[in-house]
């Protein structure tokens, strides 16, 4: 078969894979989980019930509030959830006000129809993030290429994608606006869709926030002008509709509470696998809490300066994009309190450009792809207790992707000086500088 034709059977059979998995796991041991948090959001939306939106923190937890160990439903929150036939709400709504707005068609419809929906809607976004791999792929290739249509496949098929369907939670979202920002990032004329995007993945779960840099870096004003647009009437809406004491609430009694770790083998950011390592409740001891506050601030330095280095001009290339993106939430992940085993396929978007042979030499190649190999080839329990109790495998990942992305910007650093160079010296040559090559010598 011709290119275009791998492709187009490889998305459809990704999509087929990924759908039908999910539907035989379903079926098979049915999984709210993380849904219901959202199913209340909606249910509280169609009441008006804005002061049942946040759960109260249990004093000396040390963990967010978005679990029912620590935290409390509200009476009126327990009073909607009975009156729906909601009789476990294992984990509560954090996110910010904003968001919650979203959420009010769930509200519309019974438990087990949206959880249904939600499942679908999460199967179609997790296709879409392997299809923005390919587009991804090639753009940075240049040309149309077998490999956009296969890469599409391996991510839409691997266990990792349908376990994060399963999960319910907004990871699918996340990664499908994370991969329509990067895009959007390497065209000029998409400022709207850019700042929509960025806001959008940024509301609904902060991932989408560390792609605003790439942005200003490119000085795309625009983008920049249309997100604080969209966040302030975002703002203002909720703000009309619910009133202030959400905000405040939010502001008082739950941002406080997202900074803090956990312990839980599913945490495989550093702080958690080494909670998890030390059998230890966080906060981690503060010789180990210090040193690591100085690193997250070193390595997002390191990830910095090649950007602002390269320019406006090289930072809206391809290949710039996404080594900044891959590097940024990279750095998120890893240095994050909190990253769930499934929030690495917020970087599925990315492996285009990853498994693309473009400006990267045979050692990055091989780390890049021992990295996503990492991923795809993870058991299905992620992590795996009898193979990796720890999630080091995860973390590894996430650090090799890391440390190509920021391998990638400073390799491109002195392709400038290079090209500068030899701009510079035919004029030199010109102006007589350079005519006497003896005296050169000399």
């Amino acid at each position: 078969m011709g290119i275009a034709a791998t492709n187009r059977l490889c998305r459809l059979a990704g999509l087929v894979i990924l759908l039908a998995a999910t539907v035989v796991f379903h079926v098979r041991s049915p999984i709210f989980g993380d849904f219901v948090q959202f199913e209340m959001a909606g249910l509280v939306d169609r009441a008006g019930a804005w002061d049942a939106l946040y759960p109260v923190p249990i004093d000396g937890s040390v963990h967010n509030a978005g679990s029912s160990e620590d935290s409390l439903n509200k009476p009126a929150a327990d009073k909607i959830a009975i009156a729906h036939g909601i009789d476990c709400v294992p984990y509560h709504f954090i996110l910010p006000p904003p968001a919650a707005l979203l959420f009010w068609p769930l509200g519309l419809l019974d438990g087990v129809t949206a959880h249904q929906l939600w499942l679908l809607v999460s199967v179609f976004l997790g296709w879409i993030t392997a299809v923005q791999a390919a587009m991804v792929l090639t753009k940075c290739a240049g040309r149309e290429t077998k490999w956009a249509g296969f890469i599409t496949l391996v991510i839409a098929a691997m266990p990792a994608m349908r376990r994060m369907v399963l999960v319910a939670n907004l990871t699918p979202l996340m990664s499908a606006t994370i991969g329509w920002a990067v895009l959007c990032l390497m065209n000029e004329d998409h400022d709207l869709e850019t700042a929509a995007a960025i806001v959008l993945g940024t509301v609904m779960k902060y991932a989408a926030a560390v792609l605003a840099p790439i942005a200003l870096v490119q000085r795309r004003w625009r983008t920049v002008g249309w997100g604080m647009a969209i966040s302030i009437g975002w703002c203002g809406i909720t703000l009309a509709v619910m009133g202030r004491g959400p905000f405040i609430e939010f502001a008082t009694s739950i941002a406080p509470t997202l900074a803090r770790s956990h312990e839980m083998a599913d945490n495989i950011s550093l702080m958690g696998v080494l909670l998890h390592a030390r059998h230890q409740l966080p906060p981690l001891p503060g010789n180990i809490t210090g040193p690591l506050s100085l690193a997250r601030l070193l390595v997002l330095g390191l990830i910095l300066l090649p950007m602002i280095r390269l320019g406006r001009d090289r930072m809206r290339e391809p290949a710039a994009v996404c080594a900044s993106a891959t590097a940024l939430l990279g750095w998120l992940f890893f240095f994050s309190p909190v990253a769930w085993s499934h929030y690495l396929i917020c970087l599925c978007p990315l492996w285009g450009w990853l498994a693309c042979s473009t400006e990267r030499n045979p050692w990055q190649r091989a780390v890049a792809w021992i990295a996503m190999a990492l991923i795809v080839f993870s058991p299905d329990q992620m992590p795996a207790p009898a193979i990796d109790p720890w999630g080091v495998h995860l973390l590894m990942s996430l650090g090799l992707m890391l440390g190509v992305g920021i391998s990638a910007l400073y390799r491109m650093v002195p392709q400038r000086a290079v090209e500068s160079a030899r701009t510079i010296t035919p004029a030199l040559k010109w102006t007589g500088c350079l005519s006497n090559q003896s005296a050169l010598g000399r």
